[in-house]
């Protein structure tokens, strides 16, 4: 519309390859080698082009005109100036060129400071830096990718597809089973992430054939043939590996050895096992009767509990609501092992579902299926049937007085003479956790693992035979396998055996004949005010029939946003807390001695915080004892 005047096509664009302006009005000529784009424009004759740019002076109200817009002269060349002097004597020549030098330095020293100094580049965006987890792949159909050329065409590629595919498949059935337990090839324990899911045996196969038909061309039913030889003799072992070292293995976001490099926190501090447990003292429940509403049994319940809920049984005719799917049936503690429950098998989910977030960009989703709940286990909405099938319903109970009925909770008993651990110590605070499963009684105590704190050595774990028939060892959150009971002995005689020097099977736990037992164990070891440490410690409180007045709870030490009765799981804490990961066995179960571990961890994450505190100030009231900084390092 307008003639271009060209003004601005010695300044070089701002975006550089980055601009998308059809007519840009800057330059965009590819600069001569050994001269910079950011050179200022109108600066010091010594650290520009001069013949580019004319002299234009210090900026005035006059022309109003910024330095940098004015417009582009050709001066003359030397040769060209020489042919135009004229026969003027040379004095008046000298004298003339000192003026000029004159005059250009008092122009440069009236030149602002600010167009001395580089002209800054204009801002980019600056792309993130990429994380360490890698995007997931995007889901495929069993159908062979695109190639240029392909060698045997589409219908043969795709019987080649399915054997590969097939043959994976395979594989993966016989490396499922191990997941949880030590690969005796591999040496090491196989985590559930160490086995592909169906969706990863699609993108394995394509894979392999993707490969196989871009490299092999004329000879890719040759290659393709041995790549199925391989697979065929491999086991296992060999598919697990083989499974590690694909791209597919590699780009999955919940792989934790692959993607995630934290280390762990450090919990070491100035103070010793005495000073920790002292600072501990902070962190006990002070008052456990205002618990009492989310579970927390803080006394033993009173003759007229117990009586109702006698009465409430004899009305129930032995009917009982699944604690899985909610069925009603009915339990018969007194018959063998086949026909103890009614109503026959029971299907569930083993996962408790999930409500997608609500706000205000999918509140018009509400109505729409979108945002109903679903269950991440299999990811059907609910209300859907169950996806797991197991042979017999199950039930618990958390009321105190049928609890009661049962195996009647004790308070702590007064020890004048604890056990002391393996270097002969008394414990001054243990750590605990408890495992349960279903009976023809509820949920009982089905093991049981303590641990000294903060030192973190073994003093129980053992696994216990419950009061009343097992209907399921609820095996994916215990850990627990019926195996695991025969040929178990007691821990005195599995003492006695090592002791002997006898060959002791690692993971071999000694059984105890009875909760109440097991509970005598672990009172062993207390007094009144040792710290009993847990992580919802009410259920192993209920799971063992104890009432402990010194409890400290790493639920109510790291509380939910919410508050009670909502929750943080065990692993989500140390994850985020402590950078380990743990319970990653899967549907092998949770490890009591891991958990405890974990616990104690917490606990001691929170001691060394507040250690720090008191040791910036001096002093601290622990427990409602004021305590010097020196005092409690000097503590043995």
């Amino acid at each position: 519309m307008f003639t271009p005047l060209n003004l601005h096509k010695g300044i070089a664009c701002p975006k550089a390859d980055q601009c998308r302006a059809t007519s840009c009005i800057f330059s965009h000529d590819p600069l001569p080698s050994g001269q910079s784009s950011d050179c200022p424009i109108s600066v010091r004759a010594n650290e520009c082009d001069r013949s580019r740019y004319e002299f234009a002076g210090p900026p005035s109200a006059s022309n109003g005109m910024p330095i940098s817009t004015k417009r582009k002269i050709d001066e003359p060349s030397t040769g060209t100036i020489k042919k135009q002097k004229t026969s003027a004597s040379a004095p008046l020549a000298q004298a003339k060129d000192d003026k000029i030098e004159r005059a250009s330095r008092s122009q440069l020293a009236l030149e602002p400071n600010t167009l001395k100094r580089l002209v800054s580049p204009p801002l980019t965006k600056v792309s993130p830096k990429p994380t360490a987890r890698k995007p997931r792949r995007p889901e495929e159909k069993l159908n062979p990718r695109l190639v240029v050329n392909d060698p045997v065409g589409h219908a043969g590629r795709t019987k080649i597809l399915k054997l590969l595919h097939d043959a994976m498949v395979n594989l993966n059935a016989k490396a499922k089973p191990f997941v949880g337990k030590k690969h005796p090839k591999i040496g090491a324990v196989i985590l559930p992430n160490h086995v592909p899911t169906d969706s990863d045996l699609i993108h394995m196969a394509l894979d392999e054939e993707e490969k196989v038909a871009l490299n092999s061309g004329n000879v890719y039913n040759n290659v393709v043939r041995n790549r199925l030889r391989v697979l065929l003799k491999m086991d296992e072992g060999d598919f697990i590996q083989y499974y590690k070292s694909t791209p597919t293995y590699k780009s999955k976001t919940d792989d934790v050895e692959s993607t995630d490099t934290r280390k762990e926190i450090n919990l070491e501090m100035a103070l010793k096992a005495k000073g920790q447990q002292t600072v501990a003292l902070e962190f006990v429940e002070k008052n456990q009767e205002t618990l009492t509403n989310y579970g927390y049994i803080a006394t033993p319940p009173t003759l007229l509990q117990v009586e109702k809920s006698t009465i409430a049984l004899g009305f129930a005719g032995n009917f009982e609501e699944c604690d899985r799917c909610a069925t009603k049936f009915q339990v018969f503690p007194d018959r063998d092992h086949k026909d103890m429950t009614t109503k026959g098998p029971c299907k569930y989910h083993p996962k408790r579902k999930i409500y997608p977030q609500r706000d205000k960009k999918t509140a018009h989703l509400s109505n729409s299926g979108i945002m109903n709940a679903h269950y991440p286990c299999c990811e059907m909405e609910e209300g859907s049937e169950g996806c797991t099938i197991t042979q017999s319903h199950v039930f618990k109970s958390n009321e105190p007085g049928r609890l009661e009925l049962v195996m009647p909770f004790l308070i702590t008993p007064e020890n004048s003479d604890p056990k002391r651990d393996a270097e002969g110590h008394v414990v001054g605070a243990i750590v605990f956790d408890c495992e349960m499963g279903y009976t023809t009684l509820g949920m009982e105590l089905i093991r049981l693992t303590a641990i000294s704190w903060p030192e973190g050595h073994k003093l129980i774990d053992t696994l216990v035979t419950p009061l009343g028939k097992v209907l399921d060892y609820n095996t994916r959150f215990s850990g627990v396998r019926e195996e695991q009971y025969t040929g178990s002995i007691h821990p005195r005689e599995l003492e006695r055996r090592r002791m002997a020097g006898d060959i002791i099977p690692p993971d071999m736990l000694p059984v105890v004949k009875s909760p109440y037992e097991a509970r005598e164990l672990l009172c062993s070891y207390l007094r009144p005010e040792t710290p009993l440490i847990g992580h919802g410690i009410e259920n192993d409180l209920i799971a063992v029939r104890l009432c402990h007045p010194t409890i400290i709870d790493t639920i109510l030490i790291y509380r939910h946003p919410k508050g009670l009765p909502y929750r943080i799981s065990l692993k989500a804490l140390a994850a985020q807390h402590l950078k380990q990961h743990i319970q990653m066995g899967g549907d092998s179960g949770h490890d009591s001695f891991e958990d405890a571990k974990a616990t104690g961890d917490l606990l001691l994450l929170r001691v060394k915080q507040k250690w720090e505190q008191i040791e910036r100030v001096g002093r601290g009231i622990l427990g409602g004892v004021t305590y010097e900084a020196e005092q409690l390092k000097a503590m043995e």
